[in-house]
């Protein structure tokens, strides 16, 4: 899986765990896709993160 796909999935996973009221899990989907972006795109944080 390239990493923009498993981000798009980790992101998509983090809101349906949100619309569940899985703040948590939610936080960890996020946070896994912020560690798979490359390193030269982790300066700034895409609105989807934030």
């Amino acid at each position: 899986m390239k990493s923009e796909s498993k981000i798009r999935y980790l992101l998509r996973a983090a809101r349906r765990a949100e619309v569940r009221g899985d703040v948590r899990t939610a936080r960890n989907f996020r946070r896994m896709a912020a560690e798979v972006r490359p390193l030269d795109a982790r300066g700034s944080v895409p609105e989807e993160m934030s």
